[in-house]
C-alpha cells in the first residue's frame, strides 16, 4: 500500500483539482503480445482517461514498418525501405530502444502518423516527442508551414515537436545524412490537457529477460517519467520459450 500511496495521491489531485495548471500522471505498461495488440492496455487507457482526463494517446511504436502488428487506434506509415530489430530477435542491429524495438533506413523518407477511431473522433494531439538514436537528425513537419516549433530535450535520444493547433495526423520528413543510418524507436503524442498519459509497449514473444538484456529499452523509459510501471509478462516464461 505504501508503494502505491504517491500514485493514488496524484490520481486524487487529478480528479479533484480545479487549478488551470496542467497536471499529468504517466503510466507505462510493458508486456508481450497481449500488450502489443493493444486490447488489454487499450481498455485500461480508456478507463483511466474516462475517470481522470485524457492527456493524449501517449506512446506509439512503428511496428508495421518491420511487418509486425500495431494497436488499431493509431497508424505509422512510410514509403521508405526500412529494416529493424525487436528485443526478442537474435540480431542486435539496430539496438532496440524505447518500445522494445528499432527501425532504421538510409534513405530520405517521410513518416505519416495518425490517430484513428472507428467509433469516436480521433485522439487529437499537438505535441510529439520523437525517440531516436542520438546521432539521428530530428524530424521536420511537412504538412503544416506555420505554428510549428522544434525543441531539444534533456535526453540525447529524444526531441520534441510542438504545434499551435490540435491535429489528427501529421506528415513528417527525415533525412539520413551523408549515407548514415537513421534509427527511430517510438513517438509520444500529447494534447497539453491535464489527465492520464497511458504509455503501452509490447513485443510478441517477449520475456522479462529480453527487456533486461536490451538494457537501452529500460534506460530510455526514464524519459516518460512514469508514476506507475505495469509489467504484463510471464506467459512466454510459462511455456518455456525464454532462454535461461
Amino acid at each position: 500500500l505504501n508503494t502505491m500511496a504517491l500514485f493514488y495521491e496524484k490520481l486524487k489531485i487529478l480528479k479533484s483539482d480545479t487549478d488551470t495548471v496542467r497536471k499529468v500522471v504517466n503510466i507505462l505498461h510493458l508486456g508481450d503480445s497481449h500488450i502489443q495488440a493493444g486490447f488489454l492496455s487499450g481498455q485500461m487507457m480508456s478507463r483511466f482517461q474516462s475517470d481522470f482526463g485524457n492527456a493524449g494517446r501517449g506512446l506509439i511504436v512503428p511496428l508495421k514498418l518491420i511487418k509486425s502488428n500495431e494497436p488499431r487506434d493509431y497508424a505509422i506509415r512510410s514509403t521508405a525501405s526500412w529494416f529493424g530489430c525487436r528485443c526478442v530477435d537474435r540480431k542486435n542491429y539496430p539496438c532496440p530502444g524505447l518500445g522494445g524495438m528499432a527501425v532504421a533506413t538510409r534513405d530520405t523518407f517521410f513518416f505519416d502518423i495518425a490517430t484513428l477511431s472507428k467509433t469516436d473522433s480521433c485522439n487529437a494531439f499537438c505535441s510529439v516527442t520523437v525517440f531516436h538514436h542520438p546521432r539521428t537528425s530530428p524530424l521536420s513537419v511537412v504538412s503544416q508551414k506555420k505554428g510549428v516549433n522544434y525543441y531539444p530535450t534533456r535526453w540525447p535520444f529524444a526531441s520534441r515537436i510542438e504545434l499551435d493547433t490540435l491535429v489528427c495526423n501529421l506528415h513528417l520528413k527525415g533525412q539520413s545524412m551523408f549515407g548514415d543510418t537513421s534509427i527511430y524507436y517510438a513517438m509520444s503524442l500529447e494534447n497539453r490537457n491535464s489527465g492520464i498519459l497511458y504509455h503501452s509497449s509490447g513485443i510478441n514473444g517477449s520475456c522479462y529477460s529480453h527487456y533486461v538484456e536490451a538494457g537501452q529499452v529500460l534506460n530510455q523509459t526514464a524519459a516518460l517519467t512514469p508514476d506507475l510501471i505495469i509489467l504484463s509478462l510471464g506467459t512466454n516464461e510459462a511455456f518455456g520459450k525464454c532462454d535461461q
